[in-house]
């Protein structure tokens, strides 16, 4: 049954990823009983779920939408950023349930404009291998200097087109 607040023709978000995930019942554990994700909306294979203003769709996957073939790790070149009041508690709780975290919970101050942006965070793979990042925000300072993303790993192959 639908929550009071979520309209059957697209939910709140202005964004609603859709996970193809290969185990369901795996996924939507993780999901609602490890991420505290609430169900809004369910059928088999599917589920619509909701943490704060953050909403999220899996589904068991199937040939209808296929781009490609269902290699794991699913998610490749993406990450999902996920704004939470407390990233140590849900790392915490992410690696006693048998999930290793991808990077560790860490500050960081990214800068851009002369300010600095500062975030406490860390980033874990989920059964299907999508990449999330919990973050909670520090607030902003002045910047020392604009500092530029980390080079691109010499073991990464980047293809020349897609």
């Amino acid at each position: 049954m639908p929550a009071d607040d979520f309209f059957i023709d697209g939910g709140v978000a202005p964004m609603i990823p859709e996970f193809f995930v290969l185990d369901f019942k795996t996924s939507y554990k993780f999901w609602t009983e490890i991420l505290d994700f609430k169900v809004v909306f369910e059928r088999e294979g599917y589920a619509y779920l909701r943490r704060g203003t953050v909403e999220f769709m899996i589904a068991q996957a199937h040939r209808h939408w296929a781009t490609g073939p269902f290699d794991l790790p699913l998610g490749r070149g993406i990450n999902f950023q996920i704004f939470v009041d407390d990233p140590d508690a849900l790392a915490k709780k992410l690696v006693e349930s048998g999930y290793p975290l991808f990077d560790d919970v860490k500050e960081t101050w990214p800068t851009s404009g002369g300010v600095a942006r500062g975030y406490r965070q860390f980033l874990v793979q989920g059964p299907e291998g999508y990449l999330l990042r919990f973050a909670k925000k520090l607030g902003v300072r002045p910047a020392e200097k604009d500092t530029a993303p980390p080079p691109a790993s010499e073991d990464v192959t980047v293809p020349d087109k897609v």
